[in-house]
């Protein structure tokens, strides 16, 4: 899902005391990317970081208590359990923009929805299985009439990072090819069900999924190392509000791209720390930009700045941004779930 954002200072906004720890910026880092399926996994933490299980769990609960921690959790690979997914955009009155808003907010494959700022002004994340997805997103269509929805599915993924907090890691995603849903035991489905939900901050998390699922322990903590190793589970760790984490500015930057060009572009956009996305789509009369980056900063000024630079150092005609007005829905997304 991972690259990690760096904030330092007043940055840290409400990570600033949790920051000033022993365990500090370092432990923010790992709890979003380096949780492993352990029967206790934060004594491991601590273990890493020569601290007690004790005081991992006390920063935790710090985290939890600033309303910092969406949820804890696996962050799967759809790709792996078969399901695609495409990003959606429609250009509608904005009188009419919560009612547009209501037609996809209820659907368990929508998980993110937002107004921005461009005529196409209502945007959403759109997933399903893989054989499924077209006659979900045909469906949508209808609904939509007389606007038209567009669909900008990613050809090319340069990076997945939805990660804040200490130091910065580096890590790309390659796009992998979908695998069929069936290759999954109906108790492997009900593990990700589990896995995709919230487990309880613990010191021993997996016991209650472990007995949900009707397995032992150990079988689960097999499967799960297996699906790290595999890709099938992209990372485990606390997902953490954005905003809350000091970064309270962000907005979807786009760039024209001649073809030659893609992969180096995006290879500079997905380095800089403070991106979290980067996709190459098709572009489209309406939104003529195929490489987009979502950059993520404490204040608007930061984000148009990352955007100055990824253009100049790039070499690029000065792309859009598409600041995030209402959030409408922001979810992880949920699989094997019947809608």
């Amino acid at each position: 899902m991972d690259e990690v954002t760096t904030l330092t200072g007043r940055q840290m906004g409400a990570f600033e005391e949790s920051a000033a720890t022993t365990v500090g910026s370092r432990l923010v880092t790992m709890l979003q990317q380096s949780i492993m399926p352990v029967e206790r996994p934060f004594a491991e933490l601590g273990h890493q970081l020569g601290v007690s299980e004790m005081t991992v769990l006390q920063e935790v609960y710090k985290l939890e208590a600033q309303g910092a921690i969406r949820r804890f959790g696996a962050v799967f690979e759809g790709r792996r359990l078969g399901y695609a997914s495409t990003l959606c955009a429609v250009a509608v009155p904005e009188g009419e923009l919560e009612q547009a808003a209501a037609i996809v907010v209820p659907l368990t494959g929508v998980t993110h929805c937002y107004s921005r700022s461009n005529k196409l002004n209502l945007w959403f994340t759109l997933s399903a299985e893989a054989d499924r997805l077209g006659e979900s997103f045909a469906r949508l269509s209808e609904l939509f009439s007389p606007y038209r929805l567009y669909s900008m599915p990613a050809l090319r993924t340069f990076k997945i990072a939805a990660v804040f907090g200490g130091a910065r890691g580096n890590r790309r995603v390659i796009p992998t090819a979908a695998v069929a849903a069936g290759t999954f035991s109906e108790r492997e489905r009900a593990v990700v069900r589990c896995l995709q939900g919230e487990l309880p901050l613990v010191a021993e998390p997996f016991h209650s999924v472990a007995k949900e699922v009707g397995i032992e322990v150990g079988e689960l903590l097999r499967v799960c190392q297996e699906w790290l190793a595999c890709g099938v589970i992209r990372r485990m760790g606390v997902i953490l509000h954005h905003r809350q984490a000091g970064m309270s500015a962000n907005a979807m930057c786009a760039w024209l791209v001649e073809a030659a060009q893609v992969s180096r572009a995006g290879e500079i956009a997905a380095a800089s720390p403070l991106v979290s996305h980067c996709y190459e789509r098709a572009a489209f009369d309406i939104f003529p930009y195929n490489l987009y980056a979502m950059i993520h900063a404490p204040t608007r000024e930061a984000v148009e700045a990352a955007l100055r630079g990824i253009t100049e150092e790039a070499g690029l005609t000065p792309g859009v941004a598409l600041w995030t007005g209402r959030e409408f829905k922001k979810t992880s997304p949920a699989y094997f779930i019947t809608e």
